[in-house]
């Protein structure tokens, strides 16, 4: 049974319908990884805000929402190169909900009619790993403020490309940098040897 409400005026009234609309609206919402598919490069995603729900004597329960199934996973790329992550349980991240169904675009790409007239559905979310609550922030080391970098969490594995040209890699002990293919170097190498 739907619960009835009387207003003052039909101004409030509309207010109040828009306003219904507009909390049953999805656009994006932190989530966490539950298990990443490397093949399909889709996703399950559990929401990390809840639902506040109105029950049938008036009153609001907080639910969580149920895991999102088969989320397609936002890597950054573009003319024939992708960067991408080994994405692990508890990674967090953000999930935005297409406006329209997705499910054929996804399917066949192109140009595609949707399939259902949903919008802003549940079921047609994009995620995209890296956003960060503030317990699980960069801080040691903290995020480098002279470099671009491709860098493990703990800070101790990275390649960075600074200003002037300057390009560093570090892989301490006892990682290493392998290179497969042809090297070539027009310039000076220095080095020193550590011993083993």
């Amino acid at each position: 049974m739907s619960q009835l409400y009387r207003y003052e005026d039909h101004e409030t009234a509309i207010k109040a319908q828009i306003l219904a609309q507009l909390l049953a609206l999805q656009t994006s919402m932190p989530v966490k990884i539950i298990a990443f598919d490397p093949l399909t490069l889709t996703a399950t995603c559990q929401p990390t805000i809840r639902a506040r729900v109105q029950q049938q004597d008036g009153t609001f329960i907080w639910m969580q929402y149920p895991p999102l199934i088969f989320v397609p996973v936002v890597f950054p790329g573009g003319g024939g190169y992708t960067l991408t992550f080994p994405i692990q349980p508890d990674d967090e991240g953000l999930c935005v909900f297409s406006s329209r169904a997705i499910d054929l675009w996804w399917q066949s790409s192109g140009i595609q009619n949707p399939v259902e007239l949903r919008h802003h559905d549940l079921s047609d979310g994009f995620v995209m790993v890296g956003p960060r609550s503030k317990p699980r922030a960069l801080l040691v080391p903290e995020v480098s403020m002279t470099q671009v970098q491709l860098r493990s969490d703990d800070g101790t594995t990275s390649i960075g490309i600074g200003p002037m040209g300057a390009i560093a890699i570090v892989a301490p002990p006892p990682g290493k940098v392998t290179i497969t293919g042809n090297l070539l170097v027009t310039g000076i190498i220095t080095g020193t040897v550590v011993p083993p």
